[in-house]
């Protein structure tokens, strides 16, 4: 149930096809991760895989891959879930995580799921190495956790937690804390990733002094029900007091505007953001009430110095800006 379940490509590398996140680096290498197995192994191929992800991680170094095969489903509450909560140090930049689908039909047809430790009070990954990646994992925060992914500056001059990636990554909700807190970072990218009942699915905050600059891009916010919308804050909540640009395009926003709290709207950013551009989104989920978007926008509120161009509400119709 070892290598045969790994896709392979040149020198038993995992050839994913995917978006190329991997930050490589001479002297990094992979590890291995398939929960399937009878027993764990040294972490260095598919066939001697570890069988947890904490496994895999504390013996990983700076700019190492680790790849996670998504388990099989069978019937038990577990099924399918790696546990693991993990603080990546400033001595562990660059690390990524693939999750590695089964395939089927040269097909990759599930993401891999972890979760967080029930019990924990922490996120599941605190970030203050720089460069971390994540690809094609399912994040879900358990009730006890509080973030599902926490960047953070670790307060010294040596390094941040800049340059954090995420792609094709589906990110579960928490009743109160953000999937993706990032601050005093200095860049990310988020891209084709899914964010479900989220109370915030990405909150950026950076400090006085930080420039920084922000990419989410061809993303969906969703809920699981048509009341969902009472239990989100805001889709994307930025607050900078640096110098910061902002790109935020081709966004589905599917469910009704945000009424969990403050600062209900869809998008949130401050009049700090010294350039940016919202572009090419759908409101999809609101089709009775006409929002607007702009400094004073009661759907996406941004500063007059980003731009808005292309954002239609559920009814296919344009956003008044205001």
């Amino acid at each position: 149930m070892g290598i045969s379940r790994f896709p392979h490509g040149i020198f038993a590398t995992p050839n994913l096809g995917s978006y190329p996140l991997t930050c490589w680096k001479y002297g990094s290498r992979a590890w291995f991760v398939d929960g399937d197995l009878g027993g764990s192994g040294d972490g260095k191929s598919p066939d001697r895989a570890f069988l947890t992800i904490t496994e895999a991680y504390n013996v990983a170094s700076q700019y190492d891959t680790i790849y996670i095969i998504t388990k099989a489903p069978n019937t038990s509450a577990d099924s399918g879930k790696y546990y693991a909560n993990l603080t990546i140090p400033i001595t562990k930049p660059g690390l990524t995580f693939v999750g590695v689908g089964v395939p089927t039909g040269g097909r990759m047809v599930r993401m891999c799921g972890w979760y967080g430790v029930s019990g924990t009070a922490s996120p599941v990954i605190t970030a203050v190495g720089e460069g971390l990646g994540l690809e094609n994992i399912k994040l879900n925060q358990n009730t006890s956790n509080t973030y599902g992914v926490y960047g953070l500056q670790d307060g010294g001059a040596t390094s941040d937690s800049s340059g954090f990636t995420a792609w094709n990554c589906r990110f579960g909700g928490s009743a109160s804390y953000a999937a993706i807190y990032l601050t005093a970072l200095q860049g990310a990218t988020i891209r084709e990733c899914d964010f479900v009942s989220c109370v915030t699915g990405v909150d950026w905050r950076s400090a006085a002094g930080t420039a920084a600059e922000l990419l989410i891009e061809d993303c969906r916010f969703s809920v699981t029900a048509p009341t969902g919308a009472a239990s989100v804050k805001a889709d994307i909540y930025v607050y900078t007091q640096g110098s910061m640009s902002m790109i935020i395009n081709r966004c589905l926003f599917n469910h009704l505007i945000p009424s969990g709290g403050s600062p209900n709207r869809w998008i949130w950013a401050g009049s700090d953001v010294i350039n940016g551009l919202v572009s090419n989104c759908m409101f999809a989920g609101e089709n009775s009430t006409a929002y607007t978007c702009g400094p004073t926008g009661t759907g996406v509120l941004v500063g007059a110095n980003v731009g808005t161009s292309n954002l239609y509400d559920g009814t296919n119709a344009l956003m008044v800006h205001a």
